[in-house]
């Protein structure tokens, strides 16, 4: 009797287990009028914990919908690691979604497909599994931008990738005094943004680069 406790998300982990859903069992189908799961156990359904299913994957996508868009912050790595597990879809249209309402976590999205579309520092070498994919989403939310949100998205990533690109312009100094000097150098040829904010912390906002404190890394 499932309706007797549809209304408590918890009770959900006793009817999708990973057996019920690998049998395609008939009694699935009262998850879709279950009450929201968290986050958390949202993604779970896009893990190797289950097997795909369109019908776990529709409670897991409306429960992940169901919040708002900035409680998802927290499980932005998570929700661009099960992109691996989609083999229907769901995530890459939830992420799409997602960007939607809010520029921020637009933002959060893509610095971290940007991290995972390649496997190696240099960015030579491509996630056989979702590089192409991250790549495609990437581009996609981007193209949708328009008017204010187009300019705080440029502004921001254009800030962002002349600071760390100063890493790419010192690796040619070795290590030591002349390293520190470069990092320094190109420190002050850096404009501040106004507006712009940290992307560990979007709370706080950019006021000054204090050229003189680079130290290579």
């Amino acid at each position: 009797y499932p309706e007797a406790v549809m209304h408590v998300s918890e009770a959900a982990h006793y009817l999708a287990t990973p057996d019920v859903v690998l049998n395609d069992s008939l009694e699935l189908n009262s998850i879709l009028t279950w009450a929201y799961c968290t986050p958390s156990k949202a993604l779970s359904f896009f893990s190797r914990q289950y097997p795909p299913h369109p019908i776990t994957a529709q409670y897991a996508v409306r429960s992940m919908q169901s919040y708002p868009a900035d409680a998802v912050l927290f499980y932005i790595p998570q929700l661009v690691q099960s992109v691996r597990h989609d083999t229907m879809g769901y995530v890459v249209e939830l992420i799409k979604s997602l960007a939607k309402k809010s520029q921020l976590v637009a933002h959060q999205l893509i610095w971290n497909m940007q991290t995972n579309v390649y496997m190696d520092e240099e960015a030579h070498q491509k996630d056989p599994q979702i590089g192409d994919t991250l790549e495609n989403l990437i581009s996609l939310i981007v193209n949708s931008l328009s008017g204010h949100a187009k300019n705080f998205y440029e502004k921001e990533f254009s800030f962002f990738q002349k600071v760390t690109g100063i890493s790419g312009a010192i690796r040619k100094y070795p290590k030591g005094p002349e390293r520190k000097e470069a990092c320094l150098r190109e420190l002050a040829l850096i404009k501040v943004e106004q507006g712009c904010y940290l992307p560990s912390n979007p709370e706080s906002l950019v006021l000054d680069i204090d050229i003189k404190s680079g130290t290579p890394m």
